[in-house]
């Protein structure tokens, strides 16, 4: 995502926040509902997910449109991991920005 230039009136950053979910996967669904509401709290819609797999699915729908996802690296039980969701992301979606993280 490109960065957006603040001005007086924070118009830029109201055109983020309307304009670019932030995609969030996290196998804890505790820590998905924390970080959903973290980032809500500043203004920003979220997209959750608590499977790889999906947060995949969910990218795919909003290709062509800058996007961040917050990825939890460690998925427990799951067919993939969030590093490769990062990367298949990233791959097809160039546009999108990933914060990679584990607890």
């Amino acid at each position: 995502m490109k960065p957006y230039k603040f001005c007086e009136n924070n118009e830029y950053f109201d055109q983020a926040i309307e304009e670019h979910p932030i995609l969030i996967l996290d196998d804890e669904k505790d820590t998905l509902k924390k970080l959903s509401r973290m980032v809500s709290s500043i203004g920003y819609k979220t997209i959750n997910t608590f499977k790889g797999s999906s947060a995949i699915i969910k990218a795919s729908r909003r290709a062509g449109q800058p996007g961040s996802t917050l990825l939890d690296i460690v998925l427990k039980g799951q067919d993939i991991d969030g590093l490769y969701a990062a990367a298949q992301i990233k791959g097809k979606y160039p546009s999108f920005d990933n914060l990679k993280l584990t607890h």
